[in-house]
């Protein structure tokens, strides 16, 4: 996926998911252009959930999430 891509998937979430980066409560572990990141691989890889994780340097349950 280019930069372009990945910029314009992300202005989809963004547009979809308003209140991702909200300042009120508790906050995201991950900012949305590395959430889309992820995503992308997790669907094209297929790969075990932990191994994203340590390669996020997120736990395994927001991988999930």
């Amino acid at each position: 996926m280019s930069s372009y891509q990945l910029s314009l998937l992300t202005g989809r979430a963004e547009r979809r998911l308003p209140a991702w980066d909200r300042d009120i409560g508790r906050p995201r572990v991950l900012p949305l252009w590395r959430a889309v990141i992820l995503l992308c691989f997790l669907l094209r890889h297929d790969r075990c959930r932990r191994w994203l994780a340590s390669l996020s340097d997120v736990s395994q349950l927001t991988v999930s999430q």
